[in-house]
């Protein structure tokens, strides 16, 4: 009982973090939204800074990560699956910089995140040099550079958008990152996009 209690005040406090942000919620908010007590909740989390450190951790435990591309379909999905965890987790992005100041263990799972989607997203530039679907750089460190960009799009990008409807944000956000990217396919590859991944 104690653990289903404790993820629901988790996902509780993720959605209406999700809603109003991290700082217009208060432990009071979140124990009447569950009908509980203050004092019932903070036996689970003592203070706010307690439960946010376990909603980021909750996040970080469920994505839903994917196999390391291998087509630019797969690129694409990744993509789409980085923005789906975007909307489901508002708070975590828009408060970004802010969460990593109030944790050091919020911190910590925020470098080891970037530092995993580096890696991935290197691997998966290489599958698709091999595959000859993105050329060979001819400036150094060129791939990097892209994949710099794609981490900060995907960090940054502006969430809940209240003058654009979650599609078309969405819609937006993936032409941006195709159009760092497109310029870097081969003839085949700019093919697959155009008649695959484009329409």
């Amino acid at each position: 009982m104690a653990n289903k209690t404790k993820k629901d005040i988790i996902l509780t406090a993720r959605d209406l973090f999700n809603i109003h942000g991290y700082n217009s919620i208060s432990m009071r908010d979140i124990a009447n939204e569950l009908g509980i007590s203050v004092g019932n909740l903070t036996y689970y989390f003592k203070k706010k800074e307690d439960l946010i450190e376990e909603v980021v951790e909750y996040k970080h435990k469920n994505y839903k990560k994917v196999d390391c591309p291998k087509s630019l379909e797969d690129l694409n999905n990744l993509f789409l699956n980085s923005l789906n965890t975007q909307n489901e987790n508002a708070y975590y992005f828009k408060h970004y910089n802010q969460l990593s100041q109030i944790s050091q263990k919020i911190y910590n799972i925020q470098i080891n995140s970037i530092k995993e989607l580096q890696a991935f997203l290197k691997e998966s530039f290489k599958n698709l040099q091999e595959s000859n679907l993105i050329k060979e750089c001819p400036i150094p460190n060129q791939i990097e550079n892209i994949i710099e960009c794609i981490l900060t799009i995907l960090i940054y990008k502006p969430v809940n958008t209240k003058e654009l409807n979650e599609h078309d944000s969405t819609k937006n956000i993936m032409d941006c990152l195709w159009s760092i990217i497109f310029m870097y396919l081969t003839d085949e590859g700019k093919s697959i996009y155009l008649n695959s991944i484009s329409n």
